[in-house]
C-alpha cells in the first residue's frame, strides 16, 4: 500500500508501510532493510568506528518484528515506512500514534536512515512527509529526539535541519557551549492544515482497505461450493421460518454459532436470508449460502419433508440455541480481553527509539 509519493526537487521516491506480507513476497527484504537502517548508522558515526566497523542499529528480528506491526493497518500504533527509488530501498522510517514515552496526543517519528549514496536527494524529506502526515491524522504534536556535540559537523547539520528546516523547538532553548554530549528532546505542533490532510489521507487508505476486504469476501463466495439446502433436503423454500444456526463463516466469524430464523430464500443467488440478532441485540439479516446454515436442535423436518413440526421440540431449541449464544459471547468477551493485553506489550517495545534513534538519524 502506498503511504505517499513524493517528486518534491526532482525527487522520485514512493513511500510504503512495511507488513509480513512484504517479507513473505520477498524473502530478501529483510535483511535489505536491516542492511540500509546499519548502514546509515555506521556512516553517521564513522567518527567514533574503527575502520570497516558496523554500527548494528537493528538485527533481523528487530526489522521482522517491525514489519509485523503494519499487518494491523489502519489499526495499527507504529509502522516502519520504506522509501524507494523504482525497485531500490534507499531509506526507512518509524511513526508512532502514541508511544509510552510521549506525552497524550503527541505522535512520534524515529529511525530515520538512509543510504549514505541517496543522502541529499530528497529521501529523508519524503520520509518526514510520509510519517508526518500519517501522525497528522490523530495526532496534535510531534515529538523526536536526537544527540548533539557541539563543534562536531554532523551534529550542527542535525541541529540546523531538526530545529530549523523541519521547524522543531527544543523547551530547553539553544544548545549549551560545553562539549558534552547533549541530548534534545524537541516538539513541533501539527497545523490545522496538515491536520486535514492527514485526516483525508487517512480515509482515502480505509476506502482502500475496505475495498480490498470486500474484493476477499467477494472472492471466498465465489470460491465456495453451492450445496442444497440444509438437512438435506431437495426444497430449499421448506427452510422458511425455520430456527438455525451460523456456521462455517471465515471473513465474519463473529456470526459463527449464533441462532437465526429463514426469512427467504433466493433462488437466483442461491442464498437464504438469515435474521440473527448481533452482540448489542441488534437484529440484522445476512445473506447466506446452504453451507453456512445449520438446523437448529429440534428442528426435526429436513427439506421437502412434508411433517408439520412439533412445537414443543422447536421451543426447546430455541431455548438451547440462546444458551449457546449466551457461552459464544462470553467465550468472545475474554478473546477481546486477552487481545488488548497482548496490544500493550507491543506497543511498549518502542522505547528503545528514545534514547537510540534519531539521535544519529541520517538525511
Amino acid at each position: 500500500m502506498d503511504d505517499s509519493a513524493a517528486s518534491s526537487g526532482g525527487c522520485d521516491v514512493v513511500v510504503t508501510v512495511g507488513t509480513s506480507k512484504l517479507a513473505e513476497a520477498d524473502p530478501s527484504i529483510v535483511s535489505k532493510i536491516e542492511s540500509v537502517i546499519n548502514r546509515a548508522y555506521s556512516h553517521s558515526m564513522a567518527d567514533e568506528l574503527m575502520p570497516g566497523q558496523v554500527y548494528r542499529r537493528v538485527s533481523r528480528g528487530d526489522v521482522i518484528h517491525r514489519l509485523g506491526m503494519g499487518d494491523d493497518g489502519l489499526r495499527a500504533n507504529r509502522v516502519l515506512h520504506l522509501a524507494w527509488r523504482g525497485q531500490n530501498l534507499v531509506g526507512a522510517c518509524s511513526s508512532t500514534f502514541q508511544p509510552p514515552w510521549t506525552p497524550a496526543g503527541c505522535g512520534h517519528w524515529g529511525l530515520l536512515s538512509v543510504l549514505p549514496e541517496a543522502q541529499g536527494t530528497g529521501v529523508a524529506s519524503a520520509l518526514v512527509r510520509a510519517a508526518e502526515l500519517r501522525l497528522a491524522s490523530v495526532c496534535n504534536k510531534i515529538q523526536i529526539e536526537y544527540e548533539y556535540t557541539p563543534g562536531q559537523d554532523y551534529s550542527d547539520r542535525l541541529l540546523q535541519w531538526y530545529e530549523g528546516k523541519c521547524g522543531f523547538q527544543c523547551p530547553y532553548g539553544a544548545p549549551t557551549t560545553c562539549t558534552s554530549s547533549q541530548f534534545r528532546k524537541c516538539f513541533k505542533p501539527i497545523s490545522e492544515t496538515l491536520k486535514e490532510q492527514g485526516r483525508l489521507h487517512r480515509m482515502r487508505m480505509l476506502r482502500e482497505h475496505t475495498a480490498q476486504e470486500l474484493r476477499e469476501v467477494e472472492a471466498e463466495e465465489a470460491d465456495a461450493p453451492d450445496g442444497g439446502c440444509a438437512g438435506g433436503g431437495s426444497d430449499p423454500s421448506d427452510l422458511v421460518g425455520k430456527q438455525v444456526i451460523i456456521a462455517g463463516l471465515r471473513s465474519s466469524r463473529k456470526h459463527n454459532g449464533r441462532p437465526g430464523v429463514v426469512l427467504s430464500f433466493d433462488e437466483q443467488r442461491g442464498r437464504y436470508a438469515v435474521q440473527c440478532n448481533g452482540e448489542d441485540g441488534t437484529e440484522s439479516v445476512l445473506l447466506l449460502k446452504p453451507d453456512n446454515i445449520e438446523l437448529a436442535d429440534g428442528e426435526d423436518m429436513e427439506c421437502g419433508s412434508d411433517g408439520e413440526e412439533d412445537s414443543d421440540e422447536e421451543e426447546e431449541g430455541e431455548q438451547e440455541g440462546e444458551e449457546e449464544e449466551e457461552e459464544s459471547d462470553d467465550d468472545a468477551e475474554g478473546e477481546e480481553e486477552e487481545g488488548d493485553e497482548g496490544d500493550t506489550k507491543s506497543e511498549g517495545e518502542g522505547e528503545e527509539e528514545a534514547s537510540a534513534g534519531p539521535d544519529r538519524a541520517t538525511r
